[in-house]
């Protein structure tokens, strides 16, 4: 039912899945002058977050349903952007197997987040929200010292955890929208910080580690790459958590509280992360290196793509696929 929806979530959700989608679009733009890269402080963790806050535990039945949903979509796209590749480009890659494709990365993260939070949630109730965050943020930090990077999602799963934590455990307590300041005082508090940020980072941070979703690999394998020593690279990460924590408050605190044309869009960002890979991969193979990829054509090609994936949705059959055998299911249960 539409008027049991969050409107301000599902504001939030809708501007996070543009910026998801002008992210991938600015990958275009090989030699940094897009300098949009800044938002990728704040718009994975903040997706997180979200997943995090709407995340229950306390209804199995419920919980292992969205959890097979989850599955099955993954393993679904997955298969299909697999066999796409290897068609395109003609050969088997072992690699492929135990690294999700693209942007499904994020659904095998999920995963993970979900099931830690269902199996530690009872253990853990009397040990206060604080030390758990604090655990997640150690985790976070540490786990750059493991040589493992995107394989099975493994290093953005650890980068991430601390936000899906917080947002578990804001739900846990109510505390968003409604108890967030929504004086003017803290929009411009709000803003001073991202501006404050956005300046910084503009001039002393390299694009190569320049946010937290950039520096989501081990440390060895960023120091071998940035050609910096690993431990300035640890130092980095811990940096760019404090930033996304500082950001993300501070977007939290702008996102307007009131229903507005985007919100009824929200629901739709599954369909929109999932359908908009094949239109980054066709730019990716497609779009000419000699063409420029500024601000301005980065913005455009988003605005594009939002456009046809939103006629996409339409197509009742693109949704039904997003979880074929559940609806198959479901279905032939009804008759």
């Amino acid at each position: 039912m539409e008027s049991s929806r969050n409107a301000y979530f599902d504001t939030l959700k809708y501007v996070l899945i543009v910026l998801v989608v002008l992210g991938h679009v600015c990958d275009l733009d090989m030699e940094g002058n897009c300098r949009f890269y800044f938002f990728q402080y704040f718009h994975i963790p903040l997706f997180v977050f979200v997943s995090g806050y709407f995340t229950h535990v306390t209804n199995k039945e419920r919980f292992w349903k969205s959890q097979l949903k989850i599955a099955e979509t993954l393993v679904v796209f997955h298969v299909i952007f697999t066999v796409l590749w290897m068609i395109w480009n003609g050969r088997f890659s072992r690699y492929m197997l135990v690294t999700p494709f693209f942007a499904l990365w994020y659904l095998l993260a999920l995963l993970y987040w979900r099931l830690l939070t269902y199996v530690c949630h009872e253990k853990l109730k009397k040990v206060h929200p604080f030390w758990i965050i604090a655990a997640s943020f150690a985790i976070s930090l540490l786990s750059g010292w493991v040589p493992i990077d995107s394989q099975l999602s493994f290093q953005r799963s650890c980068v991430f955890l601390p936000f899906f934590i917080m947002g578990f455990y804001a739900s846990d307590r109510y505390l968003l929208p409604q108890r967030l300041p929504s004086g003017t005082w803290s929009k411009v508090c709000a803003v001073a910080v991202i501006l404050a940020i956005f300046l910084w980072t503009y001039t002393h941070v390299r694009l190569s580690v320049g946010s937290l979703y950039s520096i989501a690999s081990s440390y060895g394998e960023l120091a071998r790459l940035s050609k910096i020593p690993a431990f300035q690279v640890f130092l980095l990460r811990a940096l760019h958590l404090v930033f996304a924590a500082l950001l993300s408050y501070s977007v939290l605190l702008l996102v307007p509280r009131t229903q507005m044309s985007l919100s009824r869009w929200g629901s739709r960002t599954l369909f929109i992360l999932i359908y908009h890979i094949f239109f980054i991969r066709a730019l990716r193979v497609y779009w000419p290196s000699e063409w420029p990829a500024n601000i301005g054509v980065c913005l455009l090609l988003t605005l594009l793509i939002m456009l046809a994936v939103h006629g996409l949705y339409h197509v009742k059959a693109l949704r039904w696929f997003l979880n074929p055998f559940t609806n198959f299911f479901e279905k032939r249960k009804v008759k």
